[in-house]
């Protein structure tokens, strides 16, 4: 568990601190030698992991924390696909507003596809089904919205803005309301506990208009120390502080 946790860790931040490295080395440095980084730089560093993770003094909440670390899972699971042309990072506030996640990728024949993801995490005792559910409805009723936000900033968020890339998202809101072939939607569930024969089996009664073949898909993973893995993750990215 501790090398996953190191794994998401570092991921998570150097995403976080961008095009800061020298940042990301010092927090690096001194998490590995686990040594307080001195003022004023620790309110610099502490800074970049407040948004999500709070700090030592002013935690944020457990649930966003859980949350959080099951997006960065979906992405380390899915971003090396050689089909994946474009798929942004995580947003860096899992509060903020649009969508968990998208894909554009290619299908065998060269054409481009678009999947918008949404991920949910249940670390509780309340039903998968329960949290699957919420995940469709979410998806059924703002997804033309989390769509509308994509598009609108796409230009600043994506290194691939090659013609045919750009053809495709600008006819992403069209292609939604008709459910076009061009678009799908995926649902991430991260948990600890066990996982049913069939998780998504359920997807299509909400999303019955993603009919055709390849529309629906869901990614499910069960780690049975999931909530220890994310403390521990945040535990490593406060270290230093």
């Amino acid at each position: 568990m501790s090398a996953l946790a190191w794994l998401l860790s570092e991921t998570i931040m150097q995403a976080r601190f961008g095009t800061a490295t020298d940042l990301y080395d010092l927090w690096r440095k001194h998490t590995l030698a686990g040594t307080k980084i001195p003022k004023p730089l620790d309110e610099v560093i502490a800074s970049f992991i407040e948004p999500v993770f709070g700090t030592p003094g002013a935690p944020k909440n457990l649930d966003h924390v859980h949350g959080h670390i099951g997006e960065w899972l979906w992405y380390l699971l899915t971003k090396d696909n050689p089909a994946v042309r474009v798929q942004p990072e995580p947003k860096g506030d899992v509060t903020g507003g649009g969508s968990d996640g998208f894909s554009i990728y290619e299908i065998s024949t060269g054409e481009l596809r678009f999947r918008l993801w949404e991920s949910k995490k249940n670390t509780g005792a309340s039903s998968l089904s329960s949290s699957l559910n919420t995940a469709y409805k979410q998806l059924d009723s703002q997804g033309l919205r989390y769509v509308a936000m994509i598009v609108g900033t796409f230009k600043q968020t994506s290194a691939d803005t090659s013609q045919e890339v750009l053809s495709l998202v600008n006819s992403l809101p069209a292609s939604w309301v008709k459910s076009d072939q061009t678009i799908g939607v995926g649902v991430v569930l991260t948990t600890h506990q066990p996982l049913p024969v069939l998780p998504f089996q359920k997807m299509s009664n909400t999303l019955s208009s993603f009919d055709k073949p390849g529309q629906l898909r869901g990614l499910a993973s069960s780690i049975n120390c999931y909530v220890e893995l994310a403390d521990m993750v945040r535990e490593y990215l406060w270290t230093a502080l």
